[in-house]
This record gives structure tokens, C-alpha cells and sequence, in this order.
């Protein structure tokens, strides 16, 4: 028999070497090959592999092995290549091309994934899996209505699938249909009600939805945080010691330790963090890491990464750091760890920065925000205690790419743009029909709207047909999709003046357009996320941006609209205004921040001591 290199050699060149036995010889030393992997003796199985592929290259039963093993190993490529080869062999058998497309999947190879995926389906129309890793990979290509048909048949296919009907809730929630994605997570947690996810993922749409009141919104955040934090068990006693002055152990804990608006918000402050006040930790469950995730590294004492870690994991590796207080920058986005402060691994524990309504989580004590976003009055809308700066609750990092600002478009004898670069998601069916209203008394206007849905041609005609329906016609309508960020800074200069949506006002988007120049007419109502900008806008003393009703939102639009000086004005002044601001002065803002950390841990020394 040919030693091992020129069994492979044969293989690989596709033929058969010489005085090679029959094809049922193969399938025999294939099954032996099966026994030896199955009791876990690789290198036996290899060669029982080695051998029937010599006999019979294209036998597509050891070709998937050989693939799963080199997966096994780590070797992606080479496996990647064995389960090409098998479906290549046996173009009947969809599981190979099943592990391809996973494997193209995982590196990122979306449109191959998707390709071997799509074949694997014509052979088992049934998958319900493979529909909806389908619909998963369609939504990562932004091409949302046929990720919608394969979740849509993936929940056909097993209604019974929290899993299926999740996924498919994502997807809405992409479109921008957040009453459709609620009912969604609903079937879900019909199915599943401890499915963290599918929690999660629903409180977090809440707040787009507007059929949902502020009151409505806190009482099912708080409702979920009473049942998970009464199936956690009670957390072992600290050691921390309650000495009110001393230097503190600073964790923050987000999945989105990168470029993402979390990212921006936090980079300046976590540099300019007093570190004779505070030793920081960074506890990153994210899946993504790049030229801000360095960043931020740089700007920690200590980084950790807890994602794939469970909750007792994770707990246990913020006991052992000692943390004293530690913070959620995450809620109920992707990638949060609320299971890990259901725990209570730190004395004291916060919320900030990531997530505007309440956690509804009784082990997280204090909440870090500001006077607009939650106005006195407001504490029976948050499970947590309110901490308030007088710097904001954010503290802006502009990107040194962004360019410079550029005149309204306007100015050059341009239609007169109004324009959001906000989630479509943001915009529910009262912020359409108010920007409609503002479109139709400004006659001649057009509005440019961008948001990486917008990639998608049925997303486009839904959101054209909702503004058709409230009296504009498709022409006004610039839609835009994705594009790198400091491409998409520059289209600010397609833009005159940027409308703020309702339920959910913007955060990093709003400080995007003013640090463009574009001044942001917004309109705060009771619930939390509708405030955001107003704490910009107050800050930067520009009230007069800020409407008092739906009509005054008209007025001061189409005011700007009607006024090309004043418009020019503020164009010109609105970076150095931002710049001026506290929501741009790291230092003072991480002193402001500190004192709150400061205000919550004496809080738990008088308590200890007690």
C-alpha cells in the first residue's frame, strides 16, 4: 500500500493510483476509520481516512470527516476545503455544504456562507436551522427582507423554536418595525419565558414603540427585574473595606467596547479618570475588537474579557479583582450582562451611558444621569436611585477624522434638506407624520434620511410608502444606507437642518450634526429616551432649538428653513459652541463623574458601618 504521502498526493490530484481496490473496499475502511474516531483515536482514524481516500478520492463520507477533523484541530482552511470537496463529490448531501457555510460564515465570508447555505436548503427544504441561519446571515448582509423570508420560514417550520421566533424579532427590529418585533419577543418568551435574550431584546424595544408610555415601559423593566433577581441567588458577603475616602476599584462592564457610540462617549472620560481616585477595570463581553477597543485598552488599568464566560464565571472574576463600584454601560442592548449584577459580585453597583430607561434590576442601586433626560419628578420611572451631573450624561469624543463643516447646502442654491442619520427604527409613525407636516409647510424641501436598513430596497419602498401616505411624495426623499463613518460625517453636508425623532431622540447622532454645524430640532416628551438631545441643545445654550409642542417643532423648522442667515450662522458657530461645552470637556466631566461614584460608594459605607 502507498505510504501516507502518496495516498495523499493521489487524492489530491483526483485519481486512482495503480492496482487500487473496489469502491466497497473504500466504504469499508471508511467505516472502520468511523469506529476509531468515535472512540477518539484521531491518528487511527486518519489513516483509515488516508487509506479510503486513496482508493476512492472522491468519496464524499470521508471527505466531511477529514473536513470535521481539521475543524476540530483549528485548521478552518483546510477544512473548509475537505467540506468543498465532499459537496463537490456528493452535490446530493447538504451537510456538507451545511458545515461550509458555517465555517464561511464564521470568518466572515458572508456571500459564501450565504451560497452554500442556499444549496444546502434546495436538498432539505425542512431545516428549520438552516432557514434560520440563513435569515441570520441575510440581516449581517443587511439585505433584511430575505433575512425576514428565511426567519419567517424558519418559524413555519418550528413554531415551537424561541430560538426561530427571536431571530426573526431582530430582524423586524432591524426594518425598523418595533411594534412587529415586540409581538415577535413575545412568541418567544411564550415559548421560553427565562430566554434572557429574548427579555431583553423586547424591554429594549419598548422604548421605540410608541404605544408604549414611559409608566407602561418602567413597570414591565421593573417586572422582569423582580423575577430575575428572585431566581438569583443572594450574594456572599464583601470584602471590601467601607472606608468612605480611600482609592476605589472602578469596573465597567459593556459589550461595546468598540466603535459604537458607547465607544465615542466613554474614550475621553475613561482618559481622563483621576487615578489617585480610581483604579479602572474594563470588563468587555463584546465580539468585535478594533482601533477603539485598543483605545480604550490603553486608557484601563486592566482589561478583561468575559464574554463566553457564564454568570458565576464572571461574577467570580469581579470578586477576585475586588471591585468596589462597578457599572453597566449596556441595559438591555447586545451583549449586556445584567445576569452578572443580578449577582451582585460589587457593593455598590450603577448604570450609565448605554442604555436611557431603567434596568428594572434591583441589584443595580444608582443610576448616573442628568437634570433634562430625567427631570425631577421622573424617580418613579427607574427601579435605581437618580445621580445627576451638571456636566450631562455624556462627554463627546469627536473622531479626528471627521472633516470640516461645510456650508448648508442651501447657501449654494440647493433645495432646502432636512435630514436624520438616526436608526429607522427611531422613526415610528408620529415622527413621519411630523416630519411630513414639517416637509409640507416647507415647500420645495427635501428629506435625506441614511441608516444602514436603508441598504435594503424593501426597507426603502415601506419607509416611502409611510410617508406617502401622510402627503409626501417618494421625489422628497433622499434614503441613503451604510457607508464608512467619516463618509457618512461628510454627507452632513448634504444637510441644512437635522430633525430629532420622537420616542427616541438621538445621542452620538445628534452630536454628529451639531459637531458638523447642523443645528437638531428636537421635541422632549416624558419618556427618558425622548430627552437626549435636549441635554446637548441645554448645554450648548441653543433652547431655542428645543420645541414645547408638535407644532412649535414645525415652527422652529421651517423658521430655520425660511432664515439663510441665521442658518449660516449657526453653522459656523455650532463646533466651536460644542467644543466650549461641558459635554466636550473631559476633565470636568470626569471629575463630575467621579464625584457621583464617590456620592454612591459613601452611601455603602455608611450602610456597612451601621
Amino acid at each position: 500500500m502507498p505510504n501516507r504521502k502518496a495516498r495523499r498526493q493521489a487524492a489530491k490530484a483526483g485519481g486512482r493510483p495503480a492496482g487500487a481496490a473496489s469502491l466497497s473496499q473504500a466504504d469499508g475502511v471508511f467505516a472502520l476509520g468511523l469506529r476509531h474516531r468515535a472512540a477518539g483515536r484521531t491518528v487511527e482514524a486518519l489513516d483509515a481516512f488516508d487509506q479510503a481516500l486513496s482508493i476512492d478520492p472522491r468519496h464524499a463520507g470521508v471527505l466531511y470527516h477529514l473536513g470535521a477533523i481539521a475543524h476540530d484541530a483549528g485548521r478552518t482552511d483546510t477544512a473548509i476545503g475537505f467540506f468543498a470537496r465532499a459537496a463537490e463529490a456528493d452535490p446530493t448531501r447538504p451537510d456538507a455544504l451545511v458545515a461550509l457555510a458555517a465555517l464561511h460564515h464564521g470568518a466572515g465570508r458572508l456571500d459564501a456562507a450565504a451560497d452554500a447555505l442556499e444549496r444546502a436548503l434546495a436538498l432539505a427544504p425542512g431545516d428549520a436551522d438552516g432557514w434560520m441561519n440563513l435569515g441570520n446571515i441575510r440581516r449581517e448582509q443587511l439585505s433584511f427582507a430575505a433575512a425576514e423570508t428565511a426567519g419567517r420560514r424558519a418559524t413555519d417550520l418550528a413554531p415551537r423554536s424561541a430560538l426561530a421566533w427571536r431571530n426573526l424579532a431582530v430582524t423586524l427590529q432591524e426594518q425598523g418595525r418595533a411594534d412587529a418585533a415586540i409581538a415577535a419577543y413575545d412568541r418567544a418568551l411564550a415559548i421560553d419565558p427565562d430566554f434572557r435574550e429574548a427579555q431583553s431584546g423586547r424591554l429594549f424595544c419598548l422604548n421605540y414603540d410608541d404605544a408604549w408610555s414611559a409608566g407602561e415601559i418602567a413597570i414591565d423593566h421593573r417586572r422582569w427585574g423582580d423575577r430575575v433577581q428572585v431566581a438569583t441567588p443572594r450574594p456572599g458577603p464583601w470584602p471590601n473595606a467601607p472606608d468612605p475616602d480611600r482609592r476605589l476599584r472602578l469596573g465597567y462592564v459593556s459589550g461595546d467596547f468598540h466603535t459604537h457610540p458607547v465607544g465615542w462617549f466613554l474614550a475621553e472620560v475613561l482618559a481622563a479618570h483621576d487615578r489617585s481616585a480610581v483604579e479602572v477595570f474594563c470588563y468587555s463581553n463584546g465580539p468585535r475588537a478594533d482601533a477603539m477597543t485598543a483605545r480604550l485598552t490603553a486608557a484601563s488599568d486592566h482589561w478583561r474579557a468575559i464574554a463566553g464566560l457564564d454568570s458565576r464565571a464572571a461574577e467570580a472574576m469581579v470578586r477576585t479583582d475586588a471591585i468596589d463600584v462597578l457599572i453597566d454601560l449596556s441595559g438591555h442592548t447586545a451583549y449586556g450582562r445584567l445576569d452578572v449584577f443580578a449577582r451582585r459580585p460589587a457593593p455598590v453597583q450603577a448604570a450609565w451611558l448605554g442604555y436611557v430607561a431603567t434596568t428594572g434590576l434591583p441589584a443595580i442601586d444608582y443610576l448616573f444621569t442628568d437634570v433634562e433626560t430625567v427631570p425631577a419628578g421622573a424617580e418613579p420611572l427607574f427601579s435605581e436611585r437618580l445621580l445627576r451631573s451638571a456636566c450631562g450624561r455624556f462627554c463627546y469624543a469627536p473622531p479626528d477624522y471627521a472633516p470640516p463643516v461645510a456650508p448648508p447646502p442651501s447657501a449654494s442654491g440647493r433645495p432646502f434638506a432636512f435630514g436624520s442619520f438616526n436608526d429607522t427604527l427611531k422613526l415610528s409613525p408620529r415622527t413621519i407624520e411630523l416630519w411630513a407636516r414639517v416637509l409640507i409647510a416647507a415647500p420645495g424641501s427635501r428629506l435625506v434620511l441614511k441608516w444602514r436598513s436603508l441598504e435594503d430596497a424593501a426597507v426603502r419602498v415601506r419607509l416611502a410608502e409611510a410617508f406617502g401616505a401622510a402627503g409626501v411624495e417618494p421625489g422628497r426623499l433622499d434614503l441613503r444606507g451604510n457607508s464608512p463613518h467619516a463618509d457618512m460625517l461628510a454627507e452632513y453636508a448634504d444637510i441644512d437642518v437635522a430633525l430629532d425623532p420622537l420616542s427616541f431622540s438621538g445621542g452620538m447622532t445628534s452630536c454628529e450634526a451639531l459637531w458638523m454645524g447642523v443645528p437638531v430640532v428636537t421635541l422632549p416628551e416624558q419618556k427618558p429616551a425622548s430627552r437626549q438631545t435636549l441635554s446637548f441643545l441645554t448645554r450648548m445654550a441653543l433652547s431655542e432649538l428645543v420645541a414645547q409642542s408638535e407644532e412649535d417643532y414645525v415652527r422652529i423648522a421651517t423658521a430655520l428653513a425660511a432664515d439663510p442667515g441665521r442658518l449660516v450662522a449657526l453653522r459656523r458657530t455650532l463646533r466651536p459652541r460644542l467644543e466650549a461645552s461641558p459635554v466636550r470637556r473631559s476633565a470636568p466631566f470626569a471629575r463630575a463623574h467621579e464625584a457621583l461614584i464617590r456620592v454612591a460608594w459613601r452611601g455603602w459605607c455608611a450602610s456597612a458601618g451601621a
